[in-house]
């Protein structure tokens, strides 16, 4: 769960929390201590490995998956939500969106975003963390009672 790179013999380590969030910070630092290094020839290479990346997650999604389909979860679903993914990602590092996203599938993947985005929580009774997704709203007493 950590995150290690080096430039210049300066070593750059992130903890084991919200990955995704963590590398782009990372990287939008990078980015602006040394924006000599985001250059197009930069920009084209990781368009194009977002492009086989999705080509690979698409591989294992359907041995994986195979012909298995509920009502709200197929392969196809699992496919846009990764899109959606990888479009989030290169967005929160200063590039472009690079994948359509189907509109009729997105509501079928929406509750991944909440899963996989929503806030962590500690479970007061347990004092351990549990996934609540409410929105990500804060309760206090006026708005309780």
């Amino acid at each position: 769960g950590n995150i290690i790179t080096r430039y210049n013999n300066k070593t750059f380590i992130s903890g084991n929390c919200l990955h995704a969030k963590i590398g782009f910070k990372l990287i939008n630092t990078i980015r602006e201590e040394y924006p000599e290094l985001f250059t197009s020839r930069l920009e084209k290479r990781i368009i194009e490995e977002s492009h086989e990346a999705f080509r690979c997650e698409s591989k294992m999604i359907d041995w994986i998956i195979g012909d298995y389909s509920s009502e709200r979860i197929n392969g196809d679903v699992i496919k846009e939500f990764v899109k959606y993914r990888i479009n989030n990602s290169l967005e929160s590092i200063g590039f472009e969106k690079i994948f359509d996203i189907d509109k009729g599938l997105y509501r079928d993947f929406e509750w991944m975003i909440e899963e996989t985005l929503g806030n962590n929580m500690i479970d007061f009774f347990h004092k351990r963390p549990v996934d609540y997704v409410k929105n990500n709203k804060s309760y206090d007493t006026d708005s309780l009672f």
